[in-house]
């Protein structure tokens, strides 16, 4: 096992829940291994041209945590000539910040390996990702042109669809859209809605997701947790900021088939962290950007982040 120096890129540190990142918890793995990680975000990334050094960033020092999170040290101002791996871990909006994080990424990939690949982040958005998929997703439609969303929702989605923003995340601004019977209820909601001209997905609403959401979260084409993201009470979004409870769920074999398959593509393109929602059976979104990695109640965390925190290891020795 090599030694490697990893640069998680991510969200700044007042902005982040530090006893419930993922990504810090895979840091103190990797810092338990014997890595050296660091942290920063998109802002304090420099590329410089014509002089040198020409990557800079500001950047905190990881330590080990007592417990299953690594702790935040001290910033300085380091060269990134010498980093080996680089962990985009940035939570949405993509907007134009991402974007132009993703092209400093892209330098920054002719000396490092980047998880997930920055191309690929611009190229594969989370929400449009399902149109790659057809096969394991529900129907949908991409447009901001409210009779073509309309004749969608009532001939593929018969009068009930959720409508989610493409760059956001958390199930913020995701609405649905139920037709309530004649006198043009829907066709007024959808041109409210519309009214932006902002590009939105629509697909129609599973009412599976009143008993969970599966979140399975895989690392190098491998699922290492599954877990259930129950709505609560009269809500039909499925995250813990709304609510929601996180409980144990065992996978079935149509399941774990359709993650490893979808998986492998992805880790192709260079997509090596993936978390996916699934609801009745079917993917719901392929997040890419910074997935979370949930583990239910009286499930044990450290092993699963050992265990990525290994293969990582071992993935970049390959």
């Amino acid at each position: 096992m090599k030694y490697h120096k990893h640069l998680f890129v991510m969200d700044s540190v007042e902005n982040l829940n530090l006893k419930l990142d993922s990504t810090l918890r895979l840091a103190n793995s990797l810092l338990h291994m014997g890595q050296d990680c660091f942290m920063t975000s998109p802002s304090n990334l420099s590329w410089q041209s014509k002089s040198l050094p020409k990557l800079l960033a500001n950047v905190n020092k990881l330590e080990k945590g007592k417990e299953n999170t690594a702790q935040v040290g001290a910033q300085k101002t380091v060269d990134l000539a010498d980093i080996n791996a680089v962990h985009m871990r940035k939570d949405p909006p993509f907007d134009g910040n991402y974007l132009a994080c993703t092209w400093v990424l892209s330098e920054l990939e002719k000396q490092a390996f980047i998880f997930n690949h920055p191309s690929t982040l611009r190229d594969l958005n989370e929400k449009v990702s399902v149109f790659s998929f057809p096969e394991y997703t529900l129907p949908a439609i991409l447009s901001a042109d409210p009779k073509a969303i309309e004749t969608f929702i009532c001939e593929a989605c018969d009068g009930d669809a959720i409508v989610k923003p493409l760059d956001l995340f958390g199930g913020r601004g995701v609405e649905r859209l139920e037709a309530k019977g004649p006198g043009g209820a829907l066709t007024a909601e959808i041109s409210s809605l519309f009214s932006d001209g902002q590009i939105r997905i629509v697909q129609p609403f599973d009412k599976a997701i009143f008993d969970g959401e599966v979140r399975a979260f895989t690392a190098g084409g491998r699922a290492l947790s599954w877990s259930l993201k129950v709505p609560a009470k009269g809500e039909f979004l499925a995250n813990t900021r709304m609510g929601a409870t996180i409980e144990p769920y065992q996978p079935t074999s149509e399941e774990s088939a359709m993650v490893a398959k979808v998986s492998q593509s992805l880790l192709d393109k260079g997509v090596y962290f993936v978390g996916y929602d699934l609801i009745g059976g079917k993917i719901s979104e392929i997040n890419i950007t910074s997935p979370r990695l949930l583990v239910a109640p009286g499930e044990e965390e450290r092993p699963i982040y050992d265990r990525m925190a290994e293969d990582l290891i071992n993935y970049l020795d390959r």
